[in-house]
């Protein structure tokens, strides 16, 4: 009674001792009552005399009242915590603290073996076994609890757009969502792979190194590429975290478009640079061909030889072309207009091919067209569309 009453009403002032009363009460209050009825079977004078002339003693007397204040006081708490929270848990457990400390306190006024003897232990049995049934009915709804809980998060784990795997310390995969399926591999497969298999950016000894880093970190974030079961490499976004079992929580985020679309912005950036340096480029150069176009076109008129006056024409159309170039370049450089005007796709075309005329001879490229005469103008940005036929050019390194 004494040690019931020291547990319940401990539940008062420490708080984990209120969350160890809700995990183990009965199993806790069992454990003690049986050993305590051990010690006294096996070595009888190690517990004070509780009978002495057919009547409790002094020493039982006081046992029992101190219990009984203690859980008195046990009611007390448990009751207020009730009308806070409304939790049944919490009125069990007061009625259960205010049968013990009515049975306790009004010890003194019972004769072993008597009526009210009997009575009052029936009265107590009945509170363990109420009790305990609660205890269970608790651990049950807990138990369907967690399993709910689990079910819902392997749920968002499994629709995630991102991938999720578990690894051990050596970087073997233990679980894996539908990332399995994006790198082209069944979910089993993956299961008897580990991350060297699928890694395209580190090999094993670096993948083994790092994952020693994650671990003694805690944590990592990090870009590198995986390789697909086709042979195709893709870059991901990686965010892993180590637990104290030493497995390692990893998502993943295929970021291969992102990438790309950097680096589209990257190609826009140059051109834009291209062009300003063309302009100013332009702007240079313009004036001395117009000297040269100017001086050929005189001796042109002049009575010179026709082997000289040939050379003379080849100076001149070779200044055209450069004058023309020139004016490409000064079109590209001016700032882009987000408005829409009607646009010659095939004159743009044109002037594409003109701008990247000496890149494909120097590479030895040639180039076939064939334009509609009939082709109807489009709406759209000139500037924009312009870039876009500069990147599907044909370069030294297109397939």
């Amino acid at each position: 009674m004494l040690l019931g009453g020291l547990l319940f009403s401990a539940a008062w002032p420490f708080r984990s001792v209120r969350s160890a009363m809700r995990d183990i009460p009965i199993v806790f209050a069992a454990a003690a009552a049986v050993l305590l009825g051990a010690i006294s079977l096996v070595i009888p004078g190690i517990l004070p005399e509780m009978l002495s002339g057919g009547r409790f003693t002094a020493t039982a007397d006081a046992i029992n009242i101190t219990g009984g204040i203690l859980f008195l006081s046990a009611t007390a708490f448990f009751l207020a915590r009730y009308l806070t929270t409304k939790n049944s848990q919490e009125m069990l457990f007061a009625c259960f603290s205010a049968l013990n400390a009515a049975a306790a306190l009004l010890f003194p006024f019972r004769l072993p073996w008597s009526v009210q003897w009997w009575s009052w232990h029936v009265l107590r049995l009945v509170g363990y076994v109420a009790l305990l049934v609660s205890a269970f009915a608790i651990l049950k709804r807990t138990v369907e609890e967690d399993r709910v809980r689990e079910e819902s998060y392997r749920t968002i784990v499994e629709t995630s757009i991102d991938g999720f795997w578990i690894l051990d310390s050596r970087g073997h995969f233990i679980e894996a969502n539908a990332y399995s399926r994006l790198i082209g591999y069944d979910r089993k497969e993956l299961l008897h792979m580990a991350v060297p298999d699928i890694e395209a950016a580190e090999n094993p000894e670096e993948v083994a190194a790092h994952i020693r880093k994650v671990i003694e970190n805690g944590s990592d974030r990090f870009e590198t590429r995986h390789r697909r079961k086709n042979g195709e490499i893709i870059d991901v976004e990686i965010s892993a975290h180590s637990l104290q079992s030493g497995r390692l929580f990893v998502f993943a985020r295929d970021i291969t478009n992102r990438k790309k679309m950097q680096q589209q912005v990257i190609l826009n950036d140059r051109l834009a640079s291209i062009g300003l340096l063309g302009a100013g480029i332009a702007h240079e150069v313009g004036n001395p061909l117009t000297i040269i176009k100017l001086y050929s076109n005189n001796l042109l008129k002049a009575g010179l030889t026709d082997e000289i006056r040939e050379d003379l024409r080849i100076i001149e159309e070779a200044a055209d072309r450069a004058a023309a170039i020139l004016k490409n370049l000064l079109i590209f450089a001016r700032p882009e207009s987000e408005g829409k005007e009607p646009i010659d796709v095939n004159e743009s075309i044109w002037r594409v091919l003109e701008l990247r005329a000496y890149d494909r001879k120097v590479n030895k490229i040639e180039v076939s067209t064939s334009f509609d005469s009939e082709l109807p103008r489009i709406m759209g940005n000139r500037s924009k569309l312009e870039q876009v036929f500069i990147t599907l050019s044909p370069t030294p390194n297109s397939p």
